[in-house]
């Protein structure tokens, strides 16, 4: 058996191992509630112990738990991958998408504001390395006048 002379040591060991049905309960209550205290408690860990901030700081960030809780969201499918948010991100840009906004008692379909669309190819232009720190300070003291027409 592995020489264990540390935390991290012991993490790297338990890694191999499966994690216990009362940390495999806490991570589950913790992904669907996102309260690390409430998933404690309702693991059946004590009060004592749910209230210890620390505690619940390292348990969560512990390799074997965090590695549990990303396969049950990656599983699941609730996690986006890099693809998806570049695409939606695209789309937003283009206006290919719309939203639903109530005017009127009514639910109306309308394109994303111009804010919404900006901020897209901004996050697009930093993602792909358009911009240098200094072309990024001056893009934010610049105004942008854009004309949209409107067939109605």
């Amino acid at each position: 058996m592995a020489e264990i002379r540390s935390i991290k040591d012991i993490d790297r060991v338990k890694t191999l191992k499966e994690i216990n049905e009362k940390q495999k309960t806490a991570a589950d209550v913790y992904l669907k509630c996102g309260n690390s205290r409430q998933a404690l408690l309702e693991a059946g860990y004590s009060k004592k112990t749910a209230d210890n901030k620390i505690f619940r700081r390292e348990f969560f960030q512990r390799s074997y738990i965090r590695a549990y809780m990303e396969e049950k969201l990656k599983n699941e499918g609730k996690v986006a991958g890099q693809r998806e948010v570049m695409e939606y991100l695209t789309e937003l840009l283009r206006g290919d998408i719309t939203e639903e906004i109530v005017v009127d008692k009514q639910m109306v379909s309308r394109l994303p504001l111009l804010k919404d669309r900006s901020r897209a190819a901004e996050l697009l232009g930093r993602h792909y390395g358009m911009y240098s720190r200094r072309e990024e300070k001056e893009a934010q003291n610049k105004s942008i006048e854009l004309k949209v027409d409107v067939d109605e």
